[in-house]
């Protein structure tokens, strides 16, 4: 019991989206826990996004959700800053190591 109180998601309060994905042939995790958890988070607030992905096992489904993972994270956060060229992280580089030397 004092497991499951520990894995409560209405104890979570989540300030990001968040994507669960799930596969209909995974024994390990059961399409009925992820369908649960869903059901918790939206209850709380949370903004959810909830994939299944048909005939795919506990290990398939992470692959087989990686594109849009990815593409979710590219929505949901900030562009990055600029990167510094090689040529500008070498002369930052060297001018470090001068300092310090």
């Amino acid at each position: 019991m004092r497991v499951a109180a520990a894995n409560d998601a209405a104890q979570l309060h989540l300030t990001l989206p968040l994507l669960i994905v799930q596969g209909t042939a995974d024994t390990t995790v059961p399409q009925l826990s992820s369908d649960a958890l869903d059901k918790q988070l939206c209850a709380s607030g949370a903004t959810v996004r909830y994939d299944v992905y048909q005939g795919r096992t506990h290990r398939q489904v992470v692959p087989a959700a990686a594109s849009d993972a990815v593409a979710g994270c590219k929505r949901a956060l900030p562009e990055p800053p600029r990167r510094r060229t090689a040529a500008a992280r070498q002369c930052r580089t060297v001018r470090d190591l001068a300092i310090l030397g």
